[in-house]
């Protein structure tokens, strides 16, 4: 899937529940149908996740790669679009 990657967030805090959160909120925008100009987004990575993110340029296209199928995609590794 290629998005332009408008900025990111590092998170890290205790949920009410007591829960750890860490990881990125990656914030992108891509076209899609029915929606005029751009549809945003964000997309969580874990900390713990095995994908190594690269140091975005924001307002550049990247390709983040899944598997699986339908709800159950893994991320599996972002790349700079050339």
């Amino acid at each position: 899937m290629n998005v332009k990657v408008l900025g990111t967030r590092k998170l890290d805090f205790k949920t009410d529940k007591g829960e750890q959160v860490s990881g990125t909120q990656i914030f992108v925008c891509y076209p899609y149908n029915g929606v005029e100009g751009y549809l945003t987004d964000k997309i969580f990575v874990p900390a713990k996740s095995d994908v190594v993110l690269p140091v975005f340029k924001f307002g550049e296209e990247y390709n983040f790669v899944y598997s699986g199928f339908g709800r159950r995609q893994i991320l599996t590794e972002v790349v700079a679009v050339e």
